[in-house]
C-alpha cells in the first residue's frame, strides 16, 4: 500500500490473508499538537453486486510484522466500514460507517475529519484511475 494523502504518512501492507481480507498499518502524521498515531487493521472487502463493494476495518492489537512504534500511538477503533456504490458511469455514493470503544483514545471531535480525511483518499483514488486510462 501507499501513501494517499497529507494526513497519511503511509499506509504499509503487513500481510496478506488471501484475496479479499489483509493486514494494514496506517501511520498518521501529527494533527494539531498530538503525536504521531497509527492504526494496525484487519481490512475485509467484498463486492455485494458489480456496482456496489463494501469495505470493513477492524484493530488488532497486534501482529508480529508490525511491533509498536515507541514515539506513535497506536489507536483503536471499533469497526469502520466504506460502502461504495456506483450511481452511473459518473457519480458513485460513499457511506461511511463507524463503530467506536468511548474508552479508548481516539477524540470523538477527530471521527469528522477522518470521514473528510477518508473521502479524499476516496477522491484521489479515482482520480489516479481516471488518469490512468
Amino acid at each position: 500500500m501507499v501513501k494517499n494523502h497529507e494526513s497519511c504518512e503511509r499506509i504499509d501492507l503487513i500481510q496478506v490473508m488471501d484475496e479479499v481480507n489483509l493486514i494494514g498499518l496506517i501511520k498518521m502524521n501529527a494533527l494539531n499538537s498530538m503525536t504521531m498515531r497509527e492504526l494496525l487493521i484487519a481490512r475485509n472487502r467484498n463486492f455485494l453486486s458489480n456496482n456496489q463493494v463494501l469495505i470493513v476495518n477492524s484493530s488488532i492489537e497486534d501482529h508480529s510484522k508490525a511491533p509498536l512504534n515507541k514515539i506513535s500511538k497506536r489507536e483503536e477503533m471499533a469497526i469502520n466500514a466504506q460502502i461504495i456504490k456506483q450511481i452511473n458511469s459518473n457519480y458513485s455514493d460513499l457511506k461511511i460507517y463507524f463503530l467506536r470503544d468511548l474508552s479508548k483514545a481516539l477524540p470523538i471531535n477527530l471521527l469528522q475529519q477522518i470521514c473528510e480525511t477518508l473521502l479524499q483518499i476516496f477522491e484521489k483514488g479515482l482520480e489516479k484511475i481516471v488518469s490512468s486510462k
